[in-house]
């Protein structure tokens, strides 16, 4: 029986069926196989998955022991000779570095086996293999959405100024909401993010009002703008519960994602993140001239449904995902990163990682990524070869492609720091791009910073 669960996202009129009589190459014991034509291989898997935020008193300072939320992986094309050498090559690392345990996993490889993981990404950058990391504060990813819709919902960024000065207003407004709103607002956004009632919202809004009291005038702004256009629509029935089937208090908090049951699932990191890797992908595999891509995720059943909604929408050839992106606000094509005109054959996998040394070297991608940014904040310094480490991801889209690397979605301060403390020097700060924060399967609009 095979090792993977399937689903095709979308089928090309005039392709060859993977049904085909044509040759077929396999990958190891996963059961993967299509016929000989320029494919393209992404393994994927994550660390610090506690599902959606939904916060209390308990938990919004740690996040449950998982503050961060990372996504990590590689890509590798199909030629059955680039399989057997990157399998060659772990092997070798692994017996190098005295690693005799049969799976390898990113948590029980870190600290003591950091050697190991240096060689690993330096194997990969030195040999130009794609690897795509979502590394996401888990805090700042709530701020980030709660930044996103007071820029859509005040119109202060109606005006059609230049896109670099939304994305600069962005950043800025951003990281001083990381660093100046209360527990209390965080909680009641993640509460009315999890069930959108008036009265949640409306609690929400007042909980931001109080603390943008003491926020300068052009943070204050903003907000004030925003909670004055919901009551004035409100009470002047410009806005009616009835009149739309979209509750319009639901406009003040981000979409929920698509799940199956009657469960609300919302501020979902990994659908953000699953979302930003498929369009740097699609771009990676366009500019080389891929005909399909093929995208392994370690088996999560719990999310699976999502993702493979995800994957469906933004690479079905009738979805027009460039039309809805700048429907929603979306600058098309500032992000050079990404590409979301997706004219490939998509397929994603569920597979398990003990059947697959790529689905190991995934985890161990994303594991150290986790274990490196929070070992980082504890004091802002890097070790020797966490230092290492981050200058090679650092230097990924330099080197390998534009697509590849880390997108860092934490406080510039913190990008900052990082910066300094790898390279010795600083990037300045609008260097950091977030990619869309909302799901494409949901409504409501966004931008891209």
């Amino acid at each position: 029986m095979s090792a993977l669960k399937s689903s095709s996202s979308s089928t090309r009129s005039g392709k060859r069926s993977l049904n085909s009589s044509s040759p077929r190459y396999s990958i190891g014991r996963l059961g993967v196989s299509y016929e000989v034509k320029k494919r393209f291989y992404v393994f994927l898997d994550e660390s610090g998955n506690t599902g959606d935020l939904i916060l209390n008193k308990e938990n919004i300072r740690h996040f449950n022991n998982q503050p961060y939320f990372v996504l990590g992986g590689f890509g590798i094309e199909n030629d059955e000779s680039s399989f057997e050498e990157l399998t060659s090559a772990i092997t070798r690392l692994k017996k190098d570095n005295h690693i005799y345990f049969k799976e390898l996993k990113g948590a029980r490889l870190w600290p003591k086996k950091i050697k190991f993981i240096y060689e690993l990404f330096k194997y990969l950058y030195e040999n130009d293999f794609p690897v795509f990391v979502e590394l996401m504060d888990k805090k700042f990813f709530i701020i980030a959405n709660i930044a996103n819709i007071v820029g859509l919902t005040s119109g202060v960024l109606d005006h059609p100024k230049a896109l670099f000065d939304k994305r600069i207003f962005f950043n800025r407004f951003a990281d001083y909401l990381y660093l100046n709103l209360s527990p209390e607002t965080i909680i009641w956004f993640s509460k009315a993010s999890r069930e959108p009632s008036q009265e949640n919202v409306e609690t929400f809004l007042a909980f931001l009002r109080r603390d943008s009291e003491k926020f300068p005038l052009k943070f204050k702004e903003p907000i004030d703008r925003m909670i004055d256009r919901y009551y004035y629509q409100l009470t002047n029935h410009l806005i009616s519960p009835t009149q739309y089937s979209t509750p319009p208090w639901e406009y003040y908090v981000p979409p929920a994602d698509p799940k199956s049951g009657s469960k609300r699932v919302s501020l979902l990191p990994h659908t953000t993140a699953a979302t930003n890797v498929f369009m740097r992908v699609n771009r990676y595999s366009n500019d080389r001239g891929y005909e399909g891509v093929v995208i392994i995720h370690d088996q999560q059943e719990q999310w699976k449904e999502i993702l493979q909604n995800e994957l469906h929408i933004l690479s079905d050839p009738s979805s027009n995902v460039s039309k809805k992106l700048r429907e929603r606000g979306i600058p098309y094509p500032l992000n050079l990163r990404l590409d979301y005109n997706f004219d490939r054959h998509y397929r994603i996998f569920f597979g398990d990682s003990e059947k697959t040394i790529f689905l190991q070297l995934a985890d161990v991608i994303s594991s150290s990524i986790n274990k490196l940014w929070e070992k980082f904040k504890r004091n802002y310094r890097l070790r020797p070869y966490s230092k290492k480490i981050i200058d090679i991801i650092l230097n990924f889209p330099a080197k390998v492609h534009t697509s590849t690397g880390t997108n860092f979605v934490i406080a510039k301060f913190e990008f900052e720091k990082l910066m300094e403390n790898a390279t010795g020097r600083s990037l300045p700060w609008e260097y950091i791009e977030y990619g869309p924060l909302f799901p494409m399967s949901g409504r409501g609009s966004t931008y891209e910073n």
